[in-house]
């Protein structure tokens, strides 16, 4: 089985990704290997990052299949919800963990490390191709709408960046439960956050200072759909308070 992490820009979701994969390894599966041998080059559109997959719709079915179902495979991704993702997911043939927060604070996040990457000599490490605030806004207009396409599938498990930063705990004993996996998060957990720090600081993480920049959010077509991802993000809210 393969377990797709995906996430809006900024919201933990590489986070989510290392903590899956670490629980998948300590449950006996040997991520590395496992990706070298069932993956697709076709499927990698970053070769130094062999975990991040990028998969063709009319692809993916067959994908799926080729993989016996006593592995599990575990890859990061920002690929949208297709029909053909949605229905595996509801035949319960591939698990999506999917994490979202504030665009708003998101857009804000990813601003910032536009600036640190323009200050990178080492053109590798540059990924995001951001030149002013505006067009971060922008970028993330488009991948919240992307990403609210995998919220509202009722069998994802979705987490939001509030609780990945603050609750990292509960939110790989989540992970563990929708995965089934007889593993001890807790120590995984303990062990990547001595190594790795806090995950706010790889996220910049201060929920509302997008407010020092309200006016630029307030006009245009972006507006409208940051209000519709709100709204998702609401819904979520007070379904998992329920």
């Amino acid at each position: 089985m393969i377990v797709f992490c995906n996430g809006l820009a900024k919201s933990g979701s590489s986070f989510l990704f290392q903590i899956t994969e670490k629980l998948a390894e300590a449950a006996g599966f040997n991520q590395d290997a496992l990706r070298k041998q069932f993956v697709p080059d076709q499927f990698v559109p970053y070769k130094p990052h062999p975990h991040f997959v990028s998969v063709p719709p009319d692809k993916l079915s067959q994908w799926v299949r080729d993989i016996p179902d006593s592995q599990l495979i575990v890859v990061k991704t920002h690929d949208p919800c297709c029909p053909e993702a949605a229905e595996l997911l509801r035949q319960k043939k591939i698990k999506v963990i999917n994490s979202y927060r504030d665009p708003r604070d998101a857009a804000v996040s990813l601003w910032d490390s536009g600036l640190k990457e323009r200050l990178t000599v080492d053109e590798k490490y540059r990924r995001f191709n951001i030149p002013s605030f505006p067009s971060a806004i922008m970028i993330l207009a488009h991948l919240a709408n992307t990403n609210a396409e995998w919220i509202r599938n009722e069998d994802t498990l979705n987490l939001d960046f509030e609780e990945i930063a603050g609750a990292p705990y509960d939110v790989a004993i989540a992970i563990e439960q929708y995965l089934q996996l007889g593993t001890n998060s807790f120590s995984i957990v303990s062990h990547y956050l001595k190594n790795r720090g806090n995950i706010r600081e790889y996220n910049i993480g201060v929920s509302g200072r997008y407010k020092t920049y309200m006016s630029l959010f307030e006009e245009g077509w972006c507006n409208q759909l940051y209000k519709q991802y709100d709204k998702l993000i609401e819904k979520m809210q007070a379904t998992t308070s329920n």
